[in-house]
This record gives C-alpha cells, structure tokens and sequence, in this order.
C-alpha cells in the first residue's frame, strides 16, 4: 500500500527510534516531576531510553524571544485541540516547539540532567502522537506538561525569570 510521503518522513523515523529504545530501555522511568510541576502525564517508557542521551544539535540559537515562540505555541495548541484539530496543532507543534528542544537540550542536561530527559520524552510523546494519530484530549495534556517544563528550562537557562 503506497502511503502519503509525509508519513513515511516522520513514521519512518520514529518507528526506527522506537525501536533502537525498546532494544536499549530496562524500562525505567525518566525520574519524575522535576521542580515541582503538575503530575506527569502518561508517557511510553520507550521514550526513557530513548532520552537517556543528548539530543541532536539542532540548527537554531536559543533566545528568550524562541522560548516566547514556543511558548505562545504550545498555548496556541491547547486552543486548537480543544477543537480537536491535530492538524493545527502539529503545524504549530513542528514550526514554534519542537526545533528548540534540539537547540537547548544539551545546555539544560548541564543544568538539570532529569528536566532535560522529561522534556525530550513529552517532545517525543507529542512527535508520536501527531505521527500516528494521538487523541486531542491526550495531546491537550502533553502539550500542557511541555509547557511547563519549557518554562522551567527558560528560567534555568537564563532566558526569563
């Protein structure tokens, strides 16, 4: 069966991503709320392993106004997927959100080593969920949880207060 090719760039890679942490997880936890934020939401324990390592360099340079960006998205899609809209939110998920996470993780691992694991997993959740068709409600809470951890990494690093 032939399939559209957005799905193959992003179904492609993470299938290979979530299988390399099935092979490498003992299945552990990324080590809980870190600095006192909301409860964890629900996250496959595929993505611990996964995350046990740095990220990818993306290309960017974090700055305070990126992390106003992804801020201002991740609010963007709790409004979208209150309407149930998975597209809008993963158009605003790929273009304000998910290219910081890259740019930033190897700094805040330097700052909070458990921080930096969950907000690669929720990432990751999200990425997956948009790639194989996650409930709106569910992304609600992902996104709600990233935001707070985004948050918490701009503070650490130094870009809000």
């Amino acid at each position: 069966m032939l399939r559209p090719a957005r799905y193959r760039l992003i179904a492609g890679p993470t299938a290979i991503l979530a299988a390399l942490a099935l092979a490498t997880c003992s299945g552990g936890d990324s080590g809980g709320e870190p600095g006192g934020l909301s409860a964890r939401p629900s996250i496959d324990a595929s993505w611990a392993g996964i995350c046990q390592g740095p990220l990818a360099p993306g290309q960017g340079v974090p700055s305070a106004e990126r992390f106003q960006s992804a801020d201002e998205g991740l609010a963007e899609m709790d409004r979208v997927l209150g309407g149930g809209d998975l597209q809008g939110a993963s158009g605003v998920f790929f273009s304000q959100v998910h290219g910081l996470t890259h740019d930033i993780d190897g700094a805040l691992r330097g700052k909070n080593e458990a921080l930096a694991r969950d907000l690669c997993s929720v990432i990751g959740q999200m990425e997956s969920g948009f790639a194989f068709g996650g409930g709106a409600e569910s992304m609600k809470t992902l996104a709600s949880y990233a935001r707070e951890l985004m948050r918490e990494a701009s503070r650490l690093l130094g870009y809000s207060q």
